[in-house]
This record gives C-alpha cells, sequence and structure tokens, in this order.
C-alpha cells in the first residue's frame, strides 16, 4: 500500500482512512494519513506536537500514531456556526 500524498483533494483520501479504521484492528494512523484524513498539514501537525494545541497522539517506540477518534473529537472541538462564535484560547 502506497502512502496517501497531500497533493490534490484529500476527501477520497479520508473516506478510504475512515473505512480503513473502522476495522477490528482499529489501525492508527500515521502524521502523513491524519494530515490527509484532517486537512491540517504534516509540519502543522508537527509542531503542535512539539508546542500544544493539537490533537492527542500515540508514541509507540521511535512511531506517532493518530487515532481516528481523537482526530475527530478535535475537529469537533473546533466546530463553530459563524465566525462570531470562535475565539481564541
Amino acid at each position: 500500500m502506497t502512502s496517501p500524498t497531500l497533493a490534490g483533494p484529500a476527501r477520497p483520501v479520508a473516506l478510504a482512512l475512515c473505512a480503513a479504521a473502522s476495522e477490528p484492528l482499529r489501525r492508527a494512523l500515521t502524521t502523513t494519513e491524519a494530515a490527509a484524513y484532517t486537512g491540517i498539514s504534516v509540519s502543522t501537525l508537527e509542531k503542535k506536537r512539539v508546542y500544544g494545541g493539537g490533537p492527542v497522539f500515540l508514541k509507540l517506540g521511535r512511531g506517532v500514531r493518530y487515532r481516528v477518534q481523537d482526530l475527530d473529537s478535535y475537529m469537533d472541538e473546533r466546530t463553530f456556526g459563524s465566525t462570531s462564535e470562535y475565539t481564541l484560547h
């Protein structure tokens, strides 16, 4: 299986990752896969891991993984109905 790229629309990749994540093993996503799933760049996810403010991640040995439910929660917490609802934390 090839790694998804961030070039072009990420939606088909994200849908495929959703299907893969719903399998019984509940596969955790790599940073590249998490970036495609959320629409957040790889470098932003990496910076947020260092400085905070990003989605919860797993550290497995030297690898970093993201659970789909954690990414969904992260995005749900940042859902607004209008720009007036948004406040900087």
